[in-house]
């Protein structure tokens, strides 16, 4: 697994210094500062803080392979295998969810998610022919990680796979 740069902390610090003071300095638009504020919230949020670190180390290994892909000595074959090792790239970091999480808390400020801070949980009205059972309750972690993570895993990888079939049938006819 990539490890994140400092570089990369060190710019969303800057990143939320400079909405800190666009959403402090009176010269600005009410736009501009509410605008900054809403950024600056959303910024703060763990699952924020997670998708984050996900891109950060997608972004990182996808570069890499299409610097590889876009030399000029490059063919068929090896473009097929770089996208097959890519695709298993990603099956792989599907089971990797908690090491996300733990280099998100480094970065957010947060370190709950929101559902976790919520003081009120909403519940569902029965029907009438129902039975009580009360369905399993996911943590704010797990929601995340089954409701975004894990679809966001299943959507890229399923998108390298069609790539993988077209690069294979293109393949076939040479």
């Amino acid at each position: 697994m990539t490890e994140i740069g400092k570089g990369k902390t060190l710019k969303r610090h800057e990143v939320l210094k400079t909405l800190e003071s666009i959403k402090d300095d009176c010269t600005e638009k009410l736009v501009t500062r509410n605008e900054a504020t809403g950024i600056l919230l959303n910024l703060e949020k763990q699952k924020t803080a997670v998708m984050a670190v996900v891109w950060n180390v997608f972004l990182e290994r996808i570069n890499k392979v299409n610097v590889q892909i876009q030399t000029s000595i490059v063919d068929l074959i090896t473009v097929i295998d770089f996208n097959e090792s890519l695709c298993k790239f990603f099956v792989d970091e599907r089971r990797n969810f908690k090491y996300f999480e733990e280099k998100a808390m480094e970065l957010s400020v947060s370190k709950q998610y929101t559902k976790d801070m919520e003081k009120r949980q909403s519940k569902r009205k029965k029907n009438y022919d129902e039975t009580p059972d009360e369905k399993m309750r996911l943590t704010a972690s797990d929601t995340f990680r089954v409701n975004t993570f894990l679809v966001f895993m299943d959507r890229l990888v399923s998108e390298l796979e069609i790539r993988q079939k077209a690069y294979n049938r293109f393949n076939e006819k040479f």
